[in-house]
């Protein structure tokens, strides 16, 4: 490794690999047109989805030789409760959180920041592991053998850490504001959903690219029903004008 930007090279592919996350927070934020949050709130919540990745693998590793039940069922259990508990015990008491949408926006930021980690750590790793072994530093190379991984996960894995959450997060911001009668159960279902949409995409992933064409009715799927949840959130502010809700 006598490669003198070598140090400079894995800088950019961190940055590179926390860009997606940074895009999606970004549109995600933008769909709050009523009553935006404060920018830094959002921020705050990003680092604090962050900080969950250690959390996360520490529950994770008794599962580690255990792939399929690892990816399907315990990392989605544990991703989404460690996300909602990071909402529910942090920024729901804040007086800023005053709207249904407010319950999508910072779990959504909380998730993109566990993701956007998550993948600084897939991307890099992958970058930096056949050149370490080789002891052959090539960075054009080394990217060449990670770009199919670096797109999948920008543009399905990373937003679908936000799109999982947003189903907890809509019903967390309805019992905030008292509009759903049994609040529990609806949250609930909420993080039920998530779990179960987090752990079929990660089965189909298992399984690509044959996984693929499920990919093609389950990501539709959920950009589907968070959009309803979205539409209706804003809908239901009561900081602009009240249309009917789903």
């Amino acid at each position: 490794m006598n490669n003198p930007f070598y140090h400079l090279d894995s800088l950019g592919v961190l940055v590179l690999s926390l860009a997606p996350g940074v895009f999606w927070l970004w549109f995600f934020y933008r769909r709050d047109r009523v009553e935006p949050e404060p920018k830094l709130l959002v921020i705050k919540m990003f680092f604090l989805g962050m900080a969950l990745v250690l959390p996360a693998i520490v529950l994770e590793r008794p599962f580690s030789g255990r792939t399929l039940t690892l990816l399907v069922f315990a990392a989605p259990v544990i991703e989404e409760a460690l996300k909602f508990a990071a909402v529910r015990l942090t920024i729901y008491r804040h007086r800023e959180f005053d709207e249904p949408m407010d319950g999508i926006v910072y779990a959504v930021a909380v998730a993109l920041g566990f993701a956007s980690l998550e993948n600084a750590y897939f991307i890099l790793s992958s970058y930096l592991a056949p050149q370490l072994a080789l002891e052959y530093s090539n960075p054009v190379w080394a990217f060449g053998m990670v770009w199919k991984v670096y797109l999948i996960r920008a543009f399905l894995t990373v937003p679908g850490h936000a799109l999982w959450s947003a189903l907890w997060g809509y019903a967390l911001g309805l019992a905030k504001m008292n509009m759903v009668v049994h609040q529990k159960a609806a949250i609930a279902r909420g993080l039920i959903l998530s779990c179960v949409l987090h752990g079929l995409f990660n089965l189909m992933l298992l399984n690509f690219p044959p996984g693929a064409l499920g990919m093609l009715v389950l990501v539709p799927l959920m950009w589907i029903l968070v959009h309803r949840r979205i539409t209706a959130a804003v809908a239901q502010s009561p900081h602009g004008e009240h249309h009917d809700g789903e």
